[in-house]
C-alpha cells in the first residue's frame, strides 16, 4: 500500500448531490474515484487508451485508489457514527465524546436500558450526534470552505446571461490532503516517483485537476508525498494488521461473557444482494456469500445512507446514481472467536474491503476499531 498526500493549488469542487438549484454544495474530501480519473486522463493521454497497460491498470483494477481525507495536525478519519457528544459543549477537549458500539450492543443482549448513558457525565445535558472527521491524537477536523460566485456567458452578446447566476461552495486552496493507494506490485522510485509494473504512474511535484470546474480554475492539485503505507501509519492503524485491535476488542467484550468483532466503515460502501436491491446495512448473510464467515450474528448497527454521484469523462455523461452506506456507519457482529480461520478472514475484509467500485474507493472498513475502546462511557 502507498501512502500519497497532496496539496490543494485552487479552490476543489466535487458535488455532493445533483444541481436542483443555483447552489452547488461540495464534499470536504477528494473522492477516490476523482483522483482515479484525474490519473486515468493523464496516463491515457501518456500510454493511450487501448494500451494493455493502460487497460490492466483502470480496467483490471489493477490499483485501488482511496479518498484524500483532510491532513490538519494529524491524518483524518471519518468518526464513527456510534459517537455521542455532549450537546452543549461538544468536542474531544470539552465535555468530551462517548462511543456507545459496547453499552449498545449490552444492552441488546440485557434490555436492560440502564446500561444506556443518557446524558453529560459533566454537565448532565443531552447527548447529541457527532460526526465529521478526526485525528487519532482526540481532535475534530474540518477542511475550510467557501462560495465562488459566477455567472454564464451569453454565447452572441458575451455579457452575462440573465437568469444564470449560481455559487459554487468549494474547498479553501492550500490544504492538505492524504489518502492510500492498493496496488501489490507498486513501488517507489528513489527519484520519488510511484510506478506499477514498471509503468510510471505519478511523481511528487506533479499536478493534476480534479473535481467540478476544472476549465474555470477550479481543482487543481499538487502531490507533495509519497511513501510506504508502514512507513508512516501506526502499526495498528495499517489495514490487515488486526491482531493487537482484534485481541484488544476481545478483552473489553469479556465483561459481557460475549465475543464479536465490529466493521467500521472507512469509505461509503456499495453493496447490493442476489437481486440487485441496494443494503443499507451488513448482515450475515453477506459476511457469508462474500467471505465464507459463517455462524455470526449482527447485534446492533448505526448506520445512515446517502447517494452518490459522479461523471464518466470518457462517455461525457454522468454516472447511475447509487444507494451507499456512508463512512463511519458501524456493525457490531457476535461469534465464537475460536472458529477456525477467523481471524483470516476478517483480515481479508479489512485487506479487500466490501461492496462495489472497491477500487474508487468504495468499501474500505477497519475491524475492531480502536476508537471503539479508546472512547468508553464514562462510570
Amino acid at each position: 500500500m502507498i501512502y500519497i498526500e497532496m496539496e490543494a493549488n485552487s479552490p476543489l469542487a466535487f458535488s455532493s448531490h445533483h444541481f436542483m438549484s443555483n447552489k452547488i454544495d461540495t464534499l470536504g474530501y477528494i473522492p477516490g474515484s476523482a483522483f482515479r480519473g484525474a490519473v486515468a486522463d493523464k496516463l491515457g493521454r501518456e500510454l493511450g487508451y487501448d494500451d494493455p497497460k493502460f487497460k490492466d491498470i483502470f480496467m483490471n483494477h489493477g490499483i485501488g485508489f482511496g479518498n484524500f481525507y483532510l491532513l490538519k495536525r494529524g491524518q483524518g478519519f471519518p468518526i464513527p457514527k456510534s459517537a455521542k457528544t455532549c450537546k452543549y459543549k461538544e468536542g474531544f477537549h470539552s465535555h468530551g465524546v462517548t462511543d456507545f458500539l459496547f453499552s449498545t450492543v449490552k444492552y441488546k443482549l440485557t434490555q436492560n436500558t440502564s446500561v444506556l448513558t443518557e446524558v453529560c457525565p459533566i454537565c448532565k445535558a443531552p447527548f447529541d450526534t457527532f460526526s465529521g472527521f478526526y485525528t487519532r491524537t482526540g481532535e475534530r477536523i474540518e477542511s475550510t470552505k467557501r462560495l465562488i460566485t459566477r455567472t454564464a456567458i451569453d454565447d452572441r452578446t458575451l455579457t452575462a446571461r440573465e437568469g444564470f447566476l449560481y455559487s459554487i461552495e468549494a474547498i479553501e486552496e492550500g490544504q492538505e490532503f492524504y489518502g492510500i493507494l492498493d496496488a501489490d506490485l507498486a513501488e517507489i522510485t528513489a527519484s520519488e516517483e510511484l510506478t506499477y509494473k514498471d509503468v510510471p504512474i505519478l511523481k511528487r511535484g506533479e499536478m493534476l485537476w480534479v473535481g467540478v470546474g476544472k476549465t474555470r480554475g477550479l481543482g487543481n492539485i499538487k502531490i507533495t508525498r509519497l511513501e510506504k503505507l508502514e512507513d508512516i501509519f501506526l502499526p495498528k492503524l495499517i489495514p490487515g494488521n488486526l491482531e493487537n485491535r482484534f485481541n484488544e476488542f476481545q478483552k473489553k467484550l469479556s465483561l459481557l461473557d460475549i465475543g464479536g468483532f465490529s466493521i467500521t466503515l472507512f469509505s461509503d460502501a456499495i453493496i447490493i444482494d442476489k437481486f440487485m436491491r441496494y443494503q443499507s446495512n451488513i448482515d450475515k448473510q453477506y459476511l457469508k456469500e462474500e467471505f465464507n464467515l459463517d455462524h455470526v450474528e449482527l447485534i446492533c448497527a448505526f448506520n445512515s445512507t446517502s447517494e452518490i454521484l459522479g461523471w464518466n469523462a470518457a462517455w461525457g455523461l454522468p454516472k447511475e446514481k447509487e444507494l451507499a452506506i456512508e463512512k463511519g456507519s458501524t456493525f457490531f457482529f457476535k461469534c465464537d472467536v475460536k472458529q477456525e480461520d477467523l481471524l483470516d478472514t476478517l483480515k481479508q475484509i479489512e485487506i479487500k474491503g466490501i461492496g462495489l467500485r472497491k477500487e474508487e474507493g468504495f468499501g474500505r472498513v477497519y475491524v475492531c476499531d480502536p476508537f471503539h475502546i479508546d472512547y468508553l462511557p464514562q462510570n
